[in-house]
């Protein structure tokens, strides 16, 4: 298990989180869920997520930009029909995506651990200390 997890308070999540918000961590789950000739068609597919962020701060746009990146691999299960279908949703709603990739028993309303868990698994999923979940 990641360190850190166990009692993590609200506020701390996302400073556990963002440090895999970076480009070589997408990169890294990328080629995770998706081999062969299905990586590259999947990277263009991603692209539709670069954007830039309302303050302007491109450092915050490319954080942005990665963590719904990584939400939208872990939902595809490797799949390029559901990674599209990811994309599309986020370009109408992030909070859709981010919610679904990291939150998932929590909307599910599977406990008060339910917090603590999706946390664990995400941040087990998106340090690559073991295969990407199919998280649906």
């Amino acid at each position: 298990m990641v360190d850190g997890v166990a009692g993590a308070p609200l506020a701390d999540e996302l400073t556990l989180k963002r440090p895999f918000w970076r480009s070589e961590v997408v990169d890294a789950r990328l080629r995770d869920a998706f081999q062969g000739e299905t990586v590259q068609p999947a990277a263009v597919i991603l692209s539709a997520l670069v954007g830039e962020d309302p303050s302007g701060d491109p450092e915050l746009s490319d954080m942005v930009s990665c963590r719904l990146m990584l939400a939208a691999i872990r939902l595809s299960g490797g799949d390029l029909k559901q990674l599209a279908l990811w994309v599309e949703a986020a370009r109408h709603d992030p909070s859709d995506l981010i919610a679904a990739a990291e939150y998932r028993r929590q909307l599910h309303g599977e406990g008060p651990s339910a917090f603590q868990t999706d946390l664990a698994e995400y941040l087990v999923w998106v340090s690559g200390e073991t295969a990407p979940s199919r998280a649906h």
